[in-house]
């Protein structure tokens, strides 16, 4: 089979993810299109790359240039006016890694409805962010899978110092999360490290401009690094892993309008326990109790998290916990399942 897969998002190719840290949809679609070619399909990618080649038996193209007459299924990445670019009596899929908001600007609804492609979504939470016009398209859930570099791990050893993870995009709840710290946290445990993981805050405090909007949240991490905060480079996944193995929490603040919750989910697989907020699709990630809490107002968020970071045993509990209840989700099985859409679209 041919499958085609459509991207106008940023400059990436399959090698990309072993050079520099990318985002979780950039990941997902490297390592589905790596997957379907691992179990004998003909699979390209039309994206913004800088020059076509074949990298794990993908081949990857410009999309600038695309020149593309045939495939036996189309593979839209976020955005449905990529369609234009093919025929249209083809099978197409709008595979959705990112909220289903943006279907509602009129060009990309506009584009839906005239194609009228599969839907493929992340969770229950993502059919919320459908407009409700596009809820009559076809639809399958298929949540993205996890690398291997988070599923083949080596065991958690939490410091004798404890650390929080935070991975949340700075204007996504950060600010929430920083000022409990502060306020509460730190208070409780004052030899205790936030690590906070952000290329644009690690830029700006290298002295580097960023844009205007993360002013505020800047000045905000810049006037409470003394409460222990750190702020940290993302790494590449193999790498990411290893720095991240000697943390006892993730804090995670979760958003309304998340639907993929990529870095909990790689860090539930490791086995790390979870703080998140009932918001967005982080409530699907964790088993409430048992690999992590989900905090109902700012007093519990605090309560678990200084629990998990002071006590041992409650890390130790949830780590077994989480080995236990979370089936590893290998791109192989998400590939199966994308081809069961494709042989009944």
């Amino acid at each position: 089979m041919l499958i085609t897969f459509l991207d106008n998002n940023h400059i990436y190719d399959g090698s990309t993810i072993n050079n520099k840290p990318l985002d979780g949809a950039e990941k997902s679609l490297i390592h589905l299109s790596e997957a379907l070619a691992n179990i004998g399909h003909v699979v390209r990618v039309y994206n913004n790359c800088n020059k076509s080649i074949v990298i794990n038996d993908v081949s990857w193209q410009q999309i600038k240039n695309i020149d593309a007459h045939h495939s036996d299924v189309w593979i839209a990445h976020n955005d449905p006016s990529l369609f234009d670019l093919v025929p249209s009596s083809s099978k197409k899929i709008l595979w959705l890694t990112s909220s289903g908001l943006k279907l509602a600007r009129p060009e990309n609804f506009a584009a839906a409805m005239k194609h009228k492609p599969t839907i493929i979504i992340q969770g229950e939470n993502h059919i919320n962010s459908i407009p409700d016009g596009l809820k009559s398209l076809d639809a399958s859930i298929i949540p993205s899978g996890n690398s291997n570099d988070f599923i083949e791990n080596e065991k958690l050893l939490p410091s004798v110092t404890p650390k929080a993870l935070v991975t949340t995009h700075p204007l996504m709840g950060l600010d929430w999360i920083i000022n409990l710290w502060v306020k509460y946290i730190h208070t409780k445990l004052p030899w205790a490290e936030l690590h906070i993981y952000s290329h644009t805050l690690h830029k700006a405090l290298s002295g580097k401009s960023v844009p205007d909007i993360y002013e505020t949240i800047l000045n905000l991490v810049k006037a409470n690094l003394a409460y222990n905060i750190k702020i940290k480079l993302p790494k590449i996944d193999s790498e990411m892993v290893k720095e991240i193995q000697d943390m006892r929490v993730h804090l995670y603040p979760s958003h309304k309008f998340e639907v993929s919750a990529f870095s909990l989910s790689e860090t539930q697989i490791l086995g790390m326990p979870a703080v998140i907020r009932p918001l967005g699709a982080a409530v699907e990630k964790i088993f409430n109790g048992k690999t992590g809490f989900i905090a109902n107002d700012e007093a519990q968020f605090v309560e678990y998290s200084t629990r998990i970071l002071s006590d041992l045993s409650s890390f130790n509990k949830m780590y077994e916990e989480s080995k236990i209840m979370h089936k590893v989700r290998s791109w192989d099985k998400v590939a199966e399942e994308f081809l069961q859409v494709f042989k009944f679209r």
